[in-house]
């Protein structure tokens, strides 16, 4: 029987497990350059681990209450890594590879980003799907379908005219 290690955060009130093969690392938020026209869900570029890489607030992106949180987790991607952001990491835990095969309809009804669910002390944890979290629309550009990105332009007022007579 095979296991699989998952890596379990708390995202306001709702428990998600990351399966621990993708995890490179977890550290603490650090400084983030937020870019335009990005979807609210992707916070901007941060640097960890000598690497800068896309943050995303994992809250946003499942659709629950955001949270205040600075501890990321960081994971392998398709493209490189990626930052997911969340409340607190709180244990890492071992599960049979046949538990969550049979949670998988169950998790995937609750959310497309879950793919299975596995209950730790009494308490559900929703085990997330990285790569459908990957190609999410949650992180893509956020101009609608065939639309053009255009940067917003701002019109600058003259100053207008003082209507007071000059001081001599």
């Amino acid at each position: 029987m095979t296991q699989r290690d998952l890596l379990c955060c708390e995202l306001a009130g709702v428990h998600i497990a990351v399966p621990l093969e993708r995890v490179i690392g977890v550290t603490e938020g650090g400084l983030v350059t937020p870019l335009p026209y990005t979807a609210s869900a992707f916070e901007g570029l941060v640097e960890v681990f000598g690497q800068v890489m896309p943050q995303a607030n994992l809250a946003l992106l499942l659709g629950v209450p955001p949270a205040e949180g600075g501890i990321l987790i960081v994971v392998s991607d398709r493209g490189g890594s990626v930052a997911l952001r969340v409340v607190v990491v709180t244990r890492m835990i071992r599960v049979d590879d046949d538990r969550l095969g049979v949670t998988a309809p169950r998790a995937r009804a609750v959310h497309a980003l879950y793919m299975a669910e596995v209950e730790h002390q009494g308490v559900p944890h929703y085990v997330l799907d990285l790569d459908a979290l990957a190609t999410s629309d949650e992180l893509e550009l956020s101009a609608p379908d065939g639309g053009v990105l255009i940067p917003e332009g701002r019109i600058a007022r003259p100053a207008e005219k003082c209507s007071s007579s000059p001081v001599r």
